[in-house]
C-alpha cells in the first residue's frame, strides 16, 4: 500500500536534499549510514516498501547524506564529523517543521544520532540504532575492533578505482545477495557518489569514537544488530546496548548489514512494537507463527520445527525473529511465557 510522499530541500548554505513519507502525530527521522540517493531509492522495491512500512501511521523523514544523491554533493572531512552530520539532521527537522522526533540510524550514521542525542535532548523522544558502533577501529580498550589494516587497503582501494571499490563494498555490505543484486548495489554507489566523497566517508567513519557519550545517553534506546553481520560485528551492538543505560538489545538473524535486504520485516516489526506509545496492544502472530510458537513451546529445537512444517531452518529462524519482535522478547523463553499469558498456546 502507498503512502503519501513529498520533497524538498532546507535553506541554509547547504542544501540537503529530504522527502517526508506518510502521515501521523509522530515523527521517525532516518540518519543516512552510506550513500543514497532519494531518486534511485523510490524506483527499488525493497527500498521503498522498507520505509513505506515504517511510514504506515507516522511520517518518516529521510534524506541524502551531504555529499550523497541529491543532496549537496561538495564535501570535506569537516562536513562528515558526528557534530556536522548532527547539524545536517538538524536543519532537516527544522525544514519540515518537527520540533520532536524518534530516530532511526543506522551504521555509520549512529554516532551522528548518539550526538544528536545527547547535544539536543529536546529534540529526541526514542533513539533506533540498527547496525551501528561506537568506535570501529581496535584499541589497548576496545579489543571488539578491526585492525586498520583492513581500513587502510579499502580506503586505498576506492581511491584508486572507484569501480573495484565499489565491487568490493557491495561483497561486504550485502554477503547474502545474488550477483545481480551486488551488481545493481555496485551501480548504485557510483551513482550516489563520487570516489573522493566515498574516500571521505571511509576515512571519517574510521575516526568515530563517540564512547565518551553513551553514558550521556537519557532517552530510551533500542539496539538492533543481525548476528552474522560481517560489517559491523556483532559484539559491537552488544558493546553499544551494555554502555547505555537502560538500552534494550534485540538480536535479528541474517549477515546483511543494509537494513531493507534480508529479513528486513523482522527489522520493521522491532521498531514498531519500541515506537508504539505506551499501552498500545501487541501486533498480532500470523497463525503461521502461534504455530511456530506452540513447536517452541514442546520443545523442538529449531531443524525439528522445521522439518515438522515441511520449510528450511531458516524460515523457522526468520518466522522467531518475528516472533520477537511482535512480542517484545529477545528469546524461546520470553515469547513462550508470552503465549502462555496471552493463551495462545
Amino acid at each position: 500500500m502507498a503512502v503519501d510522499r513529498s520533497r524538498g530541500v532546507t535553506q541554509g548554505k547547504v542544501h540537503i536534499a529530504y522527502e517526508v513519507i506518510g502521515s501521523g502525530p509522530e515523527t521517525l527521522v532516518v540518519v543516512p549510514a552510506w550513500v543514497s540517493h532519494l531518486d534511485y531509492d523510490w524506483q527499488t522495491p525493497e527500498i521503498r516498501a522498507f520505509y513505506e512500512a515504517l511510514a504506515r501511521g507516522r511520517r518518516v523523514v529521510r534524506y541524502d547524506r551531504r555529499g550523497s544523491g541529491l543532496s549537496e554533493r561538495a564535501v570535506s572531512a569537516e562536513d562528515c564529523t558526528p557534530e556536522a552530520r548532527m547539524a545536517d539532521c538538524l536543519a532537516v527537522l527544522d525544514a519540515v517543521g518537527v520540533a520532536r522526533a524518534s530516530v532511526l540510524a543506522t551504521s555509520g550514521g549512529g554516532a551522528a544520532a548518539i550526538t544528536l542525542t545527547v547535544a539536543r535532548p529536546e529534540r529526541v523522544a526514542k533513539l533506533v540504532l540498527y547496525g551501528c558502533y561506537a568506535r570501529l577501529l581496535a584499541a589497548p580498550d576496545y579489543p571488539i575492533g578491526r585492525s586498520d589494516e583492513r581500513p587502510k587497503a579499502l580506503t586505498s582501494l576506492v581511491r584508486s578505482e572507484w569501480g573495484l571499490g565499489s565491487r568490493v563494498l557491495a561483497d561486504v555490505f550485502i554477503p547474502e545477495a545474488d550477483p545481480a543484486r551486488v551488481a545493481w548495489f555496485t551501480t548504485y554507489q557510483r551513482i550516489a557518489a563520487t570516489a573522493e566523497v566515498a574516500v571521505t566517508y571511509l576515512e571519517a567513519d574510521y575516526a568515530i569514537d563517540v564512547r565518551p557519550l553513551l553514558g550521556q545517553v537519557a532517552c530510551p534506546v533500542l539496539v538492533l544488530h543481525r548476528r552474522q553481520e560481517h560489517m559491523i560485528p556483532f559484539p559491537q551492538g552488544e558493546y553499544l546496548a551494555a554502555h547505555m543505560s537502560g538500552a534494550r538489545f534485540q538480536p535479528l538473524e541474517g549477515e546483511h548489514h543494509i537494513p531493507y535486504l534480508g529479513d528486513s520485516r523482522a527489522l520493521v516489526d522491532a521498531v514498531e512494537r519500541f515506537l508504539a506509545p505506551p499501552g498500545a496492544p501487541a501486533r498480532a502472530l500470523s497463525p503461521r507463527e502461534i504455530e511456530v510458537l506452540k513447536l517452541v513451546a514442546d520443545g523442538l529445537a529449531n531443524r525439528d520445527i522445521a522439518a515438522r512444517l515441511g520449510v528450511g531452518e531458516a524460515t523457522v529462524a526468520r518466522h522467531l525473529a518475528n516472533i520477537f519482535a511482535k512480542t517484545a522478547t529477545t528469546g524461546r523463553a520470553g515469547a513462550v511465557a508470552f503465549g502462555l499469558r496471552q493463551q495462545l498456546i
